[in-house]
């Protein structure tokens, strides 16, 4: 009789010990989650990171590019001393000018230079002085993506 129970006994142990208990799989289930969470945490701020990185350098590139073509633009000095730029693309920027003197002081004040198809047209006044020099000042973005790009051109 006390083989036919201790081998009884002996079965029904085996048959515990070759499975998990549910306290088991839900202690690895909670670790498995705490794990992921661990992981992923970090992970959504490196998108919040990207994205404002993304809108940052979007407003650098757009403001470059607008100063690049100011600049073109300049080369010509009709153009320079009608404070025209025509055909300047200004969605998505501010534009302003100011006048420097010789020695590169701000003279006056700031102004938004013209962007008609026909600055290029329009007639100096006889009291006209040259101007030796002027500041550009491009803006574009808004918040912490916002760039400002200042350029010192010299007459041409």
């Amino acid at each position: 009789m006390i083989s036919r129970t201790n081998s009884r006994a002996r079965a029904l142990s085996a048959q515990r010990e070759s499975g998990f208990t549910l306290i088991e799989i839900l202690v690895a289930v909670m670790l498995l989650g705490l794990l992921v969470i661990t992981v992923l945490a970090p992970m959504t701020g490196l998108f919040g990171l990207s994205r404002t990185t993304n809108q940052q350098l979007t407003s650098v590139t757009q403001a470059q590019d607008r100063m690049e073509q100011a600049k073109g633009l300049w080369r010509t000095q009709s153009l320079y001393d009608r404070d025209c730029m025509k055909g300047l693309d200004t969605t998505g920027v501010t534009v302003k000018v100011q006048n420097l003197s010789s020695t590169f002081q701000t003279t006056g004040t700031a102004f938004t230079p013209s962007t008609s198809s026909t600055c290029d047209t329009t007639t100096l006044s006889s009291t006209f002085t040259p101007v030796p020099a002027k500041r550009i000042t491009v803006s574009s973005g808004s918040g912490s993506s916002a760039t400002t790009l200042t350029l010192d051109l010299a007459r041409p």
